[in-house]
């Protein structure tokens, strides 16, 4: 479905801005974007690039014809509002941000997730999000599901937000396997090693003995040893 006319507006001025897209694979692609009120269609071919200035026009034509290409430029900066909110410690703001963010799509369901946690407890989580939960701690993607989040920012705030989420977690779905993981990174996160390893002895202490995961605990184990060392 195409865009509206107010739509293909905001999709402009996000351009303009500094948002971009591109169409194609990784070795062959053309990306659009904006510079110095210009824009331009950068073509990229097995390492060649060749960039030409293209006319609104054009653009515009483009944003009707592909409308999904577009997409993600009217979604970020509402998924940015929730992030904003979340790294600010305001978690109704960022809840209710995220409504307007869903509309326009979302990824993996990491912002349908994200809205049944932030209603729990007042509102039980479906149990496709328990489930959806639990996948994320034993699939090692429960990290990507915060940092989503945290708009990908690393340091001591965000890893002391990290342990709440951990704790959070525990709370809603119980000791899964991989929690105890999850706390290993964001305490390497806040430079605790000494938390981190311990984090790690648990979680190989409580996974079952044959258990194919072990391997890439252990190895993270011996890894932060070295480190300490």
């Amino acid at each position: 479905m195409p865009w509206s006319p107010a739509e293909t507006e905001q999709i402009l001025h996000y351009m303009r801005q500094g948002a971009s897209v591109q169409t194609g694979g990784s070795r062959c692609h053309s990306s659009y974007y904006c510079r110095e009120g210009t824009f331009y269609r950068e073509d990229f071919d097995e390492g060649a690039t060749y960039e030409s200035p293209v006319s609104e026009a054009t653009l515009r034509a483009l944003i009707q014809d592909e409308p999904e290409l577009f997409r993600e430029v009217l979604r970020a900066p509402l998924w940015k509002e929730f992030t904003a909110a979340f790294n600010s410690g305001d978690l109704p703001a960022a809840r209710a941000a995220l409504p307007a963010a869903l509309e326009l799509g979302d990824p993996f369901d990491y912002g349908k997730t994200w809205m049944s946690l932030l209603d729990w407890p007042a509102t039980p989580l479906p149990p496709a999000t328990v489930t959806a939960l639990k996948e994320h701690l034993g699939g090692f993607t429960a990290y990507h599901l915060f940092m989503a989040a945290a708009a990908w920012k690393e340091g001591p705030e965000t890893a002391a937000r990290g342990l709440w989420y951990c704790d959070l977690l525990e709370r809603a779905v119980g000791v899964h396997t991989g929690v105890h993981y999850l706390k290993a990174a964001f305490y390497r996160m806040a430079n605790n090693l000494p938390a981190a390893e311990e984090a790690l002895v648990t979680e190989l202490r409580l996974l079952p003995e044959g258990d194919s995961r072990r391997i890439h605990f252990e190895t993270l184990l011996s890894k932060l040893s070295t480190v300490r060392v």
